[in-house]
């Protein structure tokens, strides 16, 4: 029985974006923008609520519980901005945004893709080259939840220790003698 903390981390290798903007009087914007990013994960157990009984008393972890892959996102917001200043060659702003996220990781511990509605903010420089053109710089925080459906390589089983429902590995439940 093994139950525990996990984490995914990633980094995204390539992530390109389209933005259009639109600037209203001097001093606020509005952009619709997207695009994608694909990268690689990897996928740890941590954090004090751990809980392995190895049927095989060698206490190792295994590939059921530790695995790594890639993931593919596509995204969409809409960002309002505001210039503070609202003249000059370069400008600082502040943006702020609401989108939606649609993530596929390729995961045995999860099943399918999933969306989730996002939202950022951030700040920046605007230089501007002529009435059409612009150069900006940017600093943005993106904030998202996912919630994924275990895989089908897990069943729902009730963990009578902990009285609940826990997803535990099938190829874990498994008589490896049997097969």
């Amino acid at each position: 029985v093994s139950f525990a903390d996990m984490k995914l981390t990633g980094e995204q290798s390539f992530s390109p974006q389209v933005r259009l903007s639109r600037t209203f009087g001097r001093h606020f914007g509005l952009e619709v923008g997207g695009g994608f990013s694909l990268g690689d994960f990897a996928q740890t157990i941590e954090g004090d609520l751990t809980n392995w009984v190895d049927p095989e008393s060698d206490n190792e972890v295994t590939e059921t519980e530790i695995q790594s892959g890639s993931f593919c996102v596509w995204t969409g917001e809409v960002s309002g901005v505001w210039y503070p200043r609202g003249k000059g060659v370069v400008q600082p702003y502040v943006i702020g945004g609401v989108g939606f996220d649609w993530f596929d990781i390729d995961s045995v511990y999860i099943d399918g893709a999933t969306t989730s509605t996002a939202f950022s903010y951030g700040l920046g420089l605007k230089l501007i080259g002529d009435e059409l053109y612009s150069i900006r710089l940017e600093v943005r925080n993106y904030h998202g939840t996912l919630e994924n459906k275990v895989g089908d390589t897990f069943r729902t089983l009730p963990n009578l220790s902990a009285d609940a429902l826990v997803d535990f590995p099938v190829s874990e439940l498994v008589n490896r003698s049997d097969l």
